[in-house]
């Protein structure tokens, strides 16, 4: 589900941090996040402009420390 909401929010324009338990869970995550882009743009649903700027919206943090990447205040 979490990486559901990654995708949304990171093609309306978010930075997201995608944290997990583990790092195989998050290269997981990652993998379904790339692969459902992909499918987007096969179905002409984005663009593939689209689709690389959500993806580099998107990183992943292997401990809650990692989660500061986006505090801005």
């Amino acid at each position: 589900m979490g990486n559901g909401i990654a995708h949304v929010a990171a093609l309306a324009g978010f930075d997201v941090v995608l944290n997990d338990v583990s790092a195989d869970r998050l290269k997981s995550g990652m993998a379904t996040i790339n692969g459902n882009l992909s499918r987007q743009v096969s179905k002409k649903i984005i663009t593939e402009d689209a689709k690389k700027a959500g993806a580099g919206k998107i990183v992943s943090a292997e401990s809650m420390d990692g989660l500061r990447r986006l505090r801005t205040w």
